[in-house]
């Protein structure tokens, strides 16, 4: 940890740091441990590459979301204000002090059935809470969507020779098909609201049997009401290409707590997640070298893309 830090942390917030231990995750942005007397915290620091102007001020507006979605009894980090801000700017940069919240991160190997049911319950009582928040001007948001997919899969279709990177063509050509199962009216009729927005498997942690909290709230903003439940079903329940119908069941029995979850929901959620993360992962960077995280994300995405274009049972056909 850089010593204008430390130094800031004791005048800003009087937390004399001891120990700055790395946490891993988070893109650009960096974490660490610290511990000072009288207890422990995690703190994130923005990375100018990342967070211009006015995404900072969007992500004082997320961090906002995460302070009231964890009144209304989300299991979140509790958020550290100073001057009655989320975020403390520094002249050197700009970082969040928040609770450090105990936990392990798990995956579709690993998680458990009664993991999933906790995960479940969790996200349909996070999008209860966020439903209590005034909604956001849409602006044609779900038009926008759409015509950004369409427009996406266009340009992919231009610029994919026959020497395309493996994978990549078979992918794009895949995303006609699965185009046709998509309309505008179908986004139209779906409810919409504020979300995570990212609430996959390294943005959740957990305890032996459920849900021990929920992080990075920084991309909270306005979507669709069954993304977050789209992702969690992508990262947990798709295992060796293949949707595995006890695990989808267990995190619809947590998440019907709070809103149905039967096959409709469940397919309209995998929908979702298809239209609003296709164009971020089928995209020819993303299919030669990269991170662990990233293959996973595209493989997610590749493999619901190909679900979606040959009519799985899960899509109605």
């Amino acid at each position: 940890m850089d010593e204008w830090l430390r130094r800031d942390l004791r005048e800003a917030y009087g937390l004399r740091c001891g120990d700055a231990v790395p946490v891993e995750g988070g893109w650009l942005n960096r974490k660490w441990r610290i511990r000072f007397d009288g207890g422990e915290a995690l703190v994130k620091e923005f990375s100018p590459a990342r967070y211009g102007p006015e995404k900072m001020a969007r992500l004082e507006s997320a961090l906002r979301r995460q302070i009231f979605v964890r009144e209304k009894g989300v299991p979140c980090p509790a958020v550290r204000l100073c001057g009655g801000r989320a975020v403390r700017f520094a002249p050197e940069g700009a970082y969040v002090v928040m609770e450090f919240c105990p936990g392990r991160t798990e995956g579709p190997d690993t998680v458990s059935l009664p993991q999933l049911k906790s995960l479940g319950d969790v996200c349909g009582r996070m999008r209860r809470a966020f439903s209590a928040l005034p909604s956001e001007a849409e602006e044609d948001f779900c038009g926008g969507i759409f015509r950004a997919l369409r427009l996406h899969h266009e340009r992919a279709l231009a610029d994919c020779p026959p020497d395309a990177p493996a994978g990549y063509r078979e992918a794009v050509l895949a995303m006609g098909p699965a185009m046709e199962r998509i309309s505008p009216a179908f986004l139209a009729r779906q409810p919409r609201g504020t979300g995570h927005e990212d609430f996959a498997a390294d943005n959740i942690l957990f305890g032996p049997d459920g849900v021990s909290a929920v992080v990075d709230f920084d991309r909270s903003q306005h979507g669709f009401c069954l993304h977050d439940a789209g992702r969690a079903v992508l990262s947990f329940c798709l295992r060796d290409g293949r949707l595995l119908p006890e695990r989808t069941a267990a995190f619809a029995a947590g998440y019907a707590r709070w809103y149905p979850f039967g096959r409709r929901e469940l397919a309209d959620a995998l929908k979702i997640a298809w239209c609003v993360e296709a164009p971020w992962w089928i995209r020819p960077e993303f299919f030669g070298e990269c991170s662990p995280k990233t293959a996973r994300f595209r493989e997610e995405l590749v493999r619901l893309t190909e679900m979606l274009a040959e009519g799985k049972e899960v899509f109605g056909r």
